[in-house]
């Protein structure tokens, strides 16, 4: 089975974030998931929240991988 990613960007590029979905989650799920979370926690604190965001997909499974943006992004 072939691992699958998905990328929440930022407008600065080192505070992306490369997340592996869970191998039981379709990928139009995934990003359904990702944006009503996104969209959830924002409304309720008037801000974007990456961390809040990131601990709740880390509790339906997601993992963070490690990820290298070069210096020409940066």
């Amino acid at each position: 089975m072939q691992d699958t990613f998905i990328l929440l960007p930022a407008e600065r590029p080192e505070n992306a974030h490369l997340l592996r979905i869970p191998s039981d989650v379709l990928e139009r799920d995934a990003f359904r998931l990702v944006t009503a979370l996104a969209a959830e926690i924002e409304e309720g604190s008037g801000k974007d929240n990456a961390r809040e965001l990131l601990e709740r997909l880390a509790e339906k499974g997601f993992t963070e991988v490690p990820l290298i943006v070069g210096p020409q992004l940066v």
